[in-house]
């Protein structure tokens, strides 16, 4: 009976310090969605200072920039989803920086990056 007694305590005590894990990771990877998301944030601001009469050099040096802040967000994103999967769909967007033009990310990028800012950030599309 003791030993029963041992193992329940011990089940128990497991159950409570994965639940108080698990919770300080949740804030761990908002913080670190959240620093993607200054980034983010600085990326889509640089990338918006092109304009139909910037000079087609200068443009392409200014995404260039852009992208590279943008994939700046990539490590934080990735080490946030590590933490908590629902945080997958920002790195996934940051990822596809590489492949597809930033215009067409920025809208999704806004979005992700906004609904952080939710009582319950995890909810991220």
């Amino acid at each position: 009976m003791a030993r029963l007694i041992r193992i329940a305590g011990a089940s128990l005590l497991l159950g409570a310090s994965s639940l108080i894990g698990a919770a300080c990771g949740s804030g761990t990877s908002t913080a670190l969605a959240k620093q993607a998301c200054q980034h983010v944030n600085k990326s889509i601001a640089l990338y918006n200072t092109i304009t139909p009469s910037t000079p087609a050099p200068d443009a392409a040096s200014i995404a260039e920039r852009a992208q590279g802040e943008l994939l700046k967000a990539l490590p934080y994103a990735a080490d946030a989803t590590s933490g908590n999967g629902s945080l997958n769909a920002l790195m996934t967007t940051i990822g596809e920086a590489s492949r597809v033009p930033e215009y067409l990310l920025i809208p999704t990028l806004q979005s992700q990056c906004k609904s952080l800012q939710k009582s319950n950030p995890y909810n991220v599309q």
